[in-house]
C-alpha cells in the first residue's frame, strides 16, 4: 500500500515537496496527480515498487485502490470499474469486497473516500479536513500536527496502539470506520453509512457442528476467489496455534498449496510444528530467523532510521520503528514473485480471547482486564493514570456502540475485533500493504459478523475453533500444537483447570500483574544503545522526558516505543510538551 494525499490547493508547497523528496528516497515514489477543482490529489507507489491500482473511466472519473482489494471476485481493474459502477455513497454497504484496503472513487464530479468495513485502514485528516491521506507521516510532513497528543502517545506505548479517533498529534484525527467522505466543489461532507458487522444471536441450544458449519461455510465463500486467482502463491505465516492452522485447513480443502513460513530459532516449539506440518503436507517451508540479522554501523543508523520511519509510517503496532533493517527486508521478500502472504491474526474472534467469565463487564473493567500491561510509575510528570484509563473505556464503549459504560458479555467479545482488532491488528495489517498486497482474513466483516454473540462454552479452550479445523480437514487439527495437545482434542482435566483459574482471575490482579512479572530489566539490541541513540536524537529525550520515566522500564519493545516517538519529534521539529498540555 503505497499513499496518496489530498489537499487544498497548492497549500503547504515547501513541506509537499519535502515530503515528495523523502518519501522518494525512502521507497515511495510519486506516482501520478489530479487536478480537482481546488484541490490536488496526489498518489505514491509502495515499497515493492508497485504504483497504486489506478483506472481512469473518461469525463474525469476514475478509481484507485490502496491494498488487497477483490469486488465479487474481480481483481485489479476490472474490480475497479465493476466497484465504480455499482457505487453509490446512499447505499454502499462493502458487499461484495474483500480485503483490507482504501479507496478513491471519482464519479459524477465528486471525489469519495473510503476505507475497509472494519475501519481497519486508517484515512488521516487534519482538523479543517483540508489534508487527507491513508498515511500518517504524510500529514505530518505537512505540519498538520504541531504537538503531541498526549493520550495517543501513552496508548502507543502502554497499549501498543492509537485507540478510537486519535494518532501520536494533535490536531491529525481518523475518519470514524464507515464513513464515507464526499468532496465536491461545494466543500467537504462525511456520510456515515451503517457497520456491515452484524452481531445476532445463535438460536437456544446452539450446536456445536451447526455453529462450526457455519463459520466453515463462510470461509470457504471468502477464499474461494482468493485460491482461483492466487493458487500457488499463497504464502502463509505458520505457527502451533488455531489461527493459521485454520487457515491452513481451509486452504487445503479448496485445493491451494500454500508456501509456509514461521519465525524464530530451530528449538523453538512453533519453528519444529511448522517444519512438521510442511514435511507431512509436503509443503514449501522457509523458517526465519531474525536474530541473525546483522546491526548496521553507528556511522548508518541515520539513513536505517529514516527509512524504517517511512516505512512503517512513523510507529508500528506492538513495537517502535528503531530496528537494525531485518524487518523490512523480511517484509519486502513476502511478496516476490507475485506471493499474496496469508496472515491468520484476529482469528480469536471464534475464541474467548480476554479470558473473561460469561457475565457484563464494564469498560473500565475490560482496561483492566487486557490494556493494563504498563506500570504507572514509568509514565512522567504530565501523566495521569486515571484519565488515560477513562479515555482507553470511552473508546471501547464507542467501539461497540454501547449505550453505557456497563457492556453485556457479547460487546465485550465484539471489543476484540472493534477496539482491538480495529486498531492494533488493522495497523498491522494497514502498515504490512506498504510492502504489497497482503490478505488477512479474519479482519473481514463478512467473517467478523456474529462470533460475537457465539455462546462463550463453545469458545472456550478453542473448542469451536478446533471443531471447524477438523470439520476442513481431519487431519491439519491431528497434528501437534503449541498447547501440548491435538487441537481437534478435548484438553486434559489439568489443562481445564487452569483455564478455569485464569478466565477468573480478579481483574485487580491482571491489573497489577504486569508489574508483578516483569521486574527484570530485558536486554536491549544495540540500535537502542546511547552510541546509536545519540546519532538521531537528543539523548536527554526533552520531547519524551515530560511524558515517560524510561529509566524505571524494563520491556525493550516499549523502550523503543518512546524513542520512536522522540525520533519522530526530532524530525518533524515539535516544541517539547510543558506542565498542562492536553
Amino acid at each position: 500500500m503505497g499513499f496518496f494525499l489530498l489537499r487544498q490547493g497548492d497549500s503547504r508547497r515547501d513541506r509537499f515537496d519535502a515530503l515528495c523528496a523523502a518519501a522518494e528516497r525512502n521507497g515511495f515514489p510519486h506516482r501520478a496527480r489530479f487536478d480537482l477543482e481546488d484541490r490536488r490529489l496526489d498518489l505514491f507507489g509502495n515499497l515493492s515498487g508497485n504504483d497504486p491500482q489506478l483506472a481512469e473511466l473518461g469525463d474525469g472519473d476514475f478509481a484507485v485502490s490502496y491494498g488487497f482489494l477483490l469486488y465479487r471476485g474481480l481483481a485489479g481493474q476490472e474490480a475497479l470499474r465493476a466497484l465504480h459502477r455499482d457505487f453509490s455513497a446512499t447505499s454502499f454497504d462493502w458487499s461484495g469486497l474483500v480485503g483490507l484496503n482504501v479507496l478513491l472513487l471519482r464519479k459524477a464530479g465528486r471525489l469519495y473516500l473510503l476505507g475497509d468495513g472494519l475501519g481497519a485502514c486508517k484515512i488521516y485528516h487534519d482538523t479543517e479536513r483540508t489534508s487527507l491521506s491513508n498515511a500518517f507521516t504524510a500529514l505530518a510532513w505537512l505540519g498538520a500536527g504541531s504537538a503531541f497528543d498526549l493520550q495517543g502517545c501513552y496508548e502507543y506505548v502502554f497499549a501498543g496502539s492509537c485507540y478510537g479517533r486519535r494518532s501520536l498529534l494533535a490536531g491529525i484525527s481518523t475518519l470514524a470506520p464507515n464513513s464515507i467522505l464526499s468532496v465536491g466543489r461545494d466543500g467537504i461532507e462525511r456520510l456515515q453509512r451503517p457497520s456491515p458487522i452484524g452481531q445476532r444471536a445463535w438460536p437456544a441450544p446452539a450446536v456445536l457442528d451447526e455453529v462450526a458449519e457455519a463459520h466453515v461455510q463462510r470461509i470457504d465463500r471468502l477464499l474461494e476467489p482468493v485460491v482461483a486467482r492466487y493458487g500457488e502463491r499463497l504464502r502463509l505465516s505458520i505457527s502451533g496455534g488455531f489461527d493459521s492452522r485454520l487457515l491452513l485447513a481451509s486452504l487445503l480443502k479448496l485445493g491451494a498449496r500454500p508456501r509456509l513460513f514461521t519465525y524464530g530459532q530451530d528449538n523453538d516449539s512453533d519453528v519444529r510444528i511448522a517444519r512438521e506440518i510442511a514435511e507431512a503436507e509436503r509443503l514449501p517451508f522457509e523458517q526465519i530467523d531474525k536474530s541473525r540479522a546483522a546491526t548496521p554501523p553507528a556511522e548508518a543508523f541515520a539513513t536505517q532510521a529514516e527509512r524504517d520511519l517511512f516505512a512503517f509510517d512513523g510507529w508500528k503496532a506492538d513495537d517502535g520503528i528503531l530496528s537494525n533493517g531485518a524487518d523490512i527486508a523480511d517484509r519486502l521478500r513476502r511478496h516476490e514473485d507475485g506471493q499474496l502472504p496469508v496472515n491468520g491474526s484476529l482469528g480469536e474472534i471464534y475464541r474467548n480471547f480476554f479470558y473473561l467469565p460469561d457475565r457484563p463487564f464494564s469498560a473500565q473493567d475490560l482496561v483492566s482486564s487486557f490494556f493494563s500491561q504498563y506500570d504507572p510509575a514509568c509514565g512522567g510528570p504530565l501523566f495521569d493514570d486515571a484519565a488515560y484509563r477513562a479515555a482507553l473505556a470511552d473508546s471501547i464503549v464507542e467501539a461497540v456502540g454501547a449505550e453505557s459504560a456497563r457492556l453485556e458479555r457479547w460487546q465485550v467479545e465484539l471489543a476484540y475485533a472493534q477496539f482491538r482488532g480495529r486498531h492494533w491488528t488493522g495497523r498491522d495489517g494497514q502498515i504490512n500493504q506498504r510492502f504489497g498486497a497482503m490478505l488477512f482474513p479474519f479482519l473481514e466483516p463478512s467473517l467478523i459478523a456474529d462470533t460475537a454473540r457465539i455462546p462463550l462454552a463453545l469458545k472456550d479452550q478453542g473448542r469451536l475453533q478446533g471443531r471447524m479445523i477438523a470439520l476442513q480437514q481431519a487431519r491439519v487439527a491431528g497434528y501437534p500444537s503449541s498447547y501440548g495437545y491435538p487441537l481437534d482434542a478435548v484438553p486434559p482435566a489439568k489443562e481445564r483447570l487452569l483455564y478455569w483459574l485464569n478466565g477468573h482471575r480478579p481483574l485487580a490482579l491482571r491489573r497489577i500483574a504486569f508489574r508483578l512479572k516483569r521486574r527484570q530489566p530485558e536486554p536491549r539490541p544495540a540500535v537502542l544503545s546511547p552510541a546509536y541513540i545519540a546519532r538521531i536524537m537528543d539523548p536527554g529525550l526533552p520531547h519524551t522526558r515530560p511524558l515517560f520515566r524510561i529509566e524505571s522500564m524494563v520491556q525493550a519493545s516499549q523502550i523503543n516505543r518512546v524513542l520512536t516517538l522522540e525520533y519522530l519529534a526530532t524530525q518533524l521539529g515539535l516544541d517539547p510538551p510543558e506542565a498542562g498540555s492536553a
